[in-house]
């Protein structure tokens, strides 16, 4: 019987299947055999690729292990606890520049991947006036930036859902 991979409190499960490979390794933290490997960034001092299993990231121990990091969260308001969850225990997502994680409601953002181009077309007039305000940007620009948008071009979009008011947020960059 397969293992299945922990739950992550701050990213989707779609987003977990698709930065956890199905590929038998042996993870570097653990150094147990895992049917899953981890394929996302991880920010640490050590030299080299380091090979991680969900479940080293999961319980902190690859963060511990190296001195690693998997996301920055900017919001000092956090608790230190939610903080630490999304740093160290939290896989990671690539981005053109800064992987920034969401924040509101006083708690972290869950990740959902890249947003889609029917994302960004429905996104609602609080997502819009969020954007505008956390990229010191107006209506004009939205439709400047946004118009044609599609996942893997120039610019990232990368969509976070509040888990108290069910906000959708975008965090965005360029290449």
């Amino acid at each position: 019987m397969e293992k299945s991979l922990p739950k992550f409190i701050y990213i989707t499960d779609d987003y977990a299947g698709t930065v956890f490979l199905k590929n038998s390794i042996m993870c570097d933290c653990c150094q147990k055999e895992s049917p899953y490997q981890y394929n996302g960034p991880v920010y640490s001092v050590e030299e080299g690729e380091i090979t991680l299993c969900p479940w080293c990231i999961h319980d902190g121990s690859a963060a511990e292990k190296y001195a690693a990091s998997f996301n920055d969260i900017y919001d000092e308001s956090l608790e230190e606890a939610i903080i630490t969850t999304v740093c160290e225990q939290t896989p990671g997502y690539s981005s053109w520049q800064d992987q920034g994680w969401a924040a509101h409601c006083k708690d972290a953002c869950v990740y959902h991947g890249d947003a889609s181009a029917q994302d960004v077309a429905d996104a609602s007039e609080p997502t819009r006036q969020k954007w505008m305000r956390d990229y010191e940007q107006d209506a004009e620009s939205w439709d400047h930036f946004m118009k044609g948008y599609q996942p893997g071009g120039d610019q990232g979009v990368y969509k976070f859902h509040c888990r108290h008011c069910d906000l959708i947020i975008f965090n965005w960059d360029f290449s």
